[in-house]
């Protein structure tokens, strides 16, 4: 114990270097402040990655969103045949085609100006696509499948109506979109 008594006598007699009379604890804190950022980078780093990533992927869904309103000939068709063509690759659900292909025909004949080339494309497209869905429904014909069926013979049902309602409207395209209308028709159960 004694040792240490004469060490703290020995300490309290040296004086402290004159730059650290001189800057104080400026030097040290300067030096201090160096080594911090150097540990916290890679949390910048991974909340910059990750506020872009989140701004992509919003700015990806928000551009969807637009496009899903557009119809052939706009700007934004393309990306919503895109996203439409992932999403039917991702799900298998080919419904999603004549959803889409049904109010692209209904939204081109409310147009005043139809475009008559795209209305017939996208017809065509229509047809292509229901087409294929009662092909598929027809060879598979399983039970497990009676409530899928039922659902898609409902939107075909839906869609009809959409196509007569819109005929009535501009009787003028009606034989433009007559194809629409007999492929939406669906078979009764007597028949």
């Amino acid at each position: 114990m004694h040792y240490l008594n004469d060490l703290k006598k020995d300490y309290l007699k040296v004086e402290p270097p004159l730059r650290l009379k001189t800057d104080g604890w400026e030097s040290i804190l300067f030096r201090i402040s160096e080594s911090e950022p150097v540990r916290l980078t890679w949390y910048k780093s991974f909340a910059f990655v990750f506020a872009s990533i989140l701004i992509f992927i919003g700015g990806l869904f928000g551009l969807y969103s637009v496009a899903r309103a557009s119809v052939p000939g706009e700007p934004l068709y393309p990306v919503k045949r895109f996203a439409e063509g992932v999403f039917v690759k991702a799900t298998g659900n080919k419904e999603v085609v004549t959803q889409n292909r049904a109010q692209e025909i209904v939204d081109l004949v409310k147009k005043k100006e139809t475009d008559t080339q795209k209305l017939n494309e996208t017809v065509t497209e229509y047809v292509k696509a229901v087409s294929e869905i009662k092909k598929v429904t027809d060879v598979k014909g399983e039970q497990a499948d009676a409530q899928k069926n039922a659902d898609f013979e409902k939107n075909l049902e839906l869609q009809h109506k959409q196509f007569d309602e819109v005929s009535h409207d501009r009787p003028e395209v009606r034989n433009d979109i007559q194809d629409a209308i007999h492929a939406s028709e669906v078979k009764s159960s007597g028949d």
